[in-house]
């Protein structure tokens, strides 16, 4: 059949469910929680918010349609498991632009993007996880003001972009998880953007510390918000101010990189 709401909160929740209709956000918000595998059916945002409240795959979306302000939610204890896969953003019929919610996971794989507008997005005030991820060819992640970016078993960079979008005098984080040494690898940017004040910070867990690679190409570029990074152990990469202040700081850390300002 056809489930949608227009206005409220529409929550479907159950043991192993299935979808082989439409379920449209057309205004309010819709909510899937429990097993349930889409494969057969469509999600529509056509308007409005569809938000991912458990586990769920690429291959349990089916056909994902969304209009001109639809979003689609990875929600608080969402996980969106890749499988060891690419899953591309911006492809035809593919979920586009996603926002990961406090409490949102994305595991075990790569997001790319082929369309620009197609991006991953932290909520405002969120702490979402990365674990095991690529970002990939063609995203770009933004970590917006008061959330943390939270990356276990390091972050891998092939392509994408990473902005840290400090804001009305609040921080966005960027912290590894784990303990030991942690790794910012591949090939990619971070860059600490103009267009706000607070704070910016690289950071790891207690007792930790961050290798930062030879591909990574890090931009300080905010002249209102500082950013530090700290726990370093070594920069292999190419970090860079061309505004305001960048902070390295770390017990014997190393530089077999390029640091400029």
């Amino acid at each position: 059949g056809s489930l949608r709401t227009t206005s409220g909160v529409l929550s479907l929740n159950g043991s192993n469910w299935s979808n082989s209709g439409t379920i449209e956000a057309a205004g309010g918000r819709v909510e899937l929680y429990g097993a349930w595998d889409s494969s057969a059916g469509t999600l529509a945002a056509s308007s409005s918010a569809i938000a991912f409240g458990s586990t769920f795959s690429p291959s349990k979306l089916g056909t994902v349609t969304r209009g001109s302000t639809g979003i689609f939610e990875i929600a608080n204890g969402g996980t969106f498991d890749l499988y060891e896969a690419t899953y591309d953003l911006g492809a035809y019929g593919h979920l586009g632009s996603l926002i990961l919610a406090n409490g949102s996971t994305v595991q075990n794989g790569t997001l790319s993007s082929t369309n620009p507008s197609a991006t991953l997005n932290l909520g405002n005030s969120a702490q979402a996880t990365l674990s095991s991820v690529t970002l990939g060819p063609g995203l770009v992640t933004n970590v917006n003001y008061s959330s943390t970016l939270v990356a276990v078993n390091g972050l891998n960079l092939d392509g994408g972009t990473l902005n840290l979008n400090p804001n009305y005098g609040a921080t966005a984080t960027l912290r590894f998880d784990g303990a030991g040494p942690q790794s910012l690898s591949g090939t990619g940017r971070i860059l600490n953007n103009v267009n706000g004040y607070g704070y910016s910070s690289i950071t790891t867990a207690a007792g930790a510390s961050l290798d930062i690679g030879a591909g990574i190409s890090l931009t300080q570029q905010n002249n209102n918000a500082p950013l530090s990074i700290t726990n370093l152990s070594s920069n292999q990469g190419s970090l860079r101010t061309t505004s305001g202040v960048l902070s390295l700081n770390g017990s014997n850390w190393s530089n077999s990189g390029t640091i400029e300002a």
